[in-house]
């Protein structure tokens, strides 16, 4: 990441003097590299591009390269300190951490309270993030999903679907489950699956699936099994 932050500078200052070729550039402004990370494990990259180097020379210590970028690692700061913050960006490292989605919506009051209702456009973005980031995590379905909503309208469109969507996800967790035990039960017994089979399998229908396990306690064959 520092060679990275290396390059998006030299870039930046390349394109800033060729942009207007008239300027003498004397002094160049200051660049401040800013890195939001929001992995589960600490961030444990150098954040100075020196201290990636090894052991030098006295003589040639002068030459190394000091490169800085700030670092915001949101699994750093403590959840009861975000909880005492009346900030969008707090609850934005807290959603961030949420494990089940049910937390999700329920720092949603939170995050509409925090955010002016001057701040019109920040509100925007924050919807867009929660579609197009939160929700997928969880597998949560975007299709009945209007792309232009308020937060207010946001949040009561979860409430109004979180039965919808737990129930869902149930079933759908069930007929996965029951698809890998039709799995185990054929490798079992007929050894080794092609993938195209293990495909099938898992695309199928709860019926199907029960039909087939029943016939591979007694199928001489993966053809006796599948031989609808």
């Amino acid at each position: 990441m520092p060679v990275r932050f290396m390059e998006y500078e030299s870039l930046f200052y390349q394109r800033l003097m060729a942009s207007d070729p008239s300027v003498s550039w004397r002094k160049l402004p200051l660049v401040l590299p800013v890195l939001f990370y929001n992995g589960s494990k600490r961030w444990s990259v150098a954040t100075d591009l020196g201290s990636s180097l090894g052991d030098l020379d006295p003589s040639e210590e002068t030459y190394r390269p000091r490169l800085r970028y700030r670092l915001v690692d949101e699994a750093a700061y403590p959840l009861e300190k975000l909880e005492a913050l009346d900030s969008p960006v707090a609850e934005l490292f807290r959603i961030e951490r949420c494990k089940e989605w049910p937390d999700v919506f329920a720092r949603l009051p939170h995050l509409r309270r925090s955010i002016p209702a001057s701040e019109a456009s920040l509100r925007r973005a924050f919807v867009t993030w929660l579609q197009k980031v939160i929700l997928p995590r969880f597998g949560l379905p975007l299709e009945d999903v209007s792309a232009d909503l308020t937060l207010e309208e946001f949040e009561t469109m979860l409430a109004e679907n979180i039965d919808r969507w737990n129930r869902k996800i149930w079933e759908e967790g069930r007929q996965e489950g029951n698809a890998e035990v039709v799995l185990d039960l054929l490798r079992f017994k007929f050894g080794p699956l092609e993938p195209e089979l293990e495909d099938r399998v898992r695309s199928a229908s709860t019926d199907l699936l029960l039909g087939w396990s029943k016939r591979t306690l007694t199928a001489e064959s993966l053809q006796d099994v599948f031989r609808d």
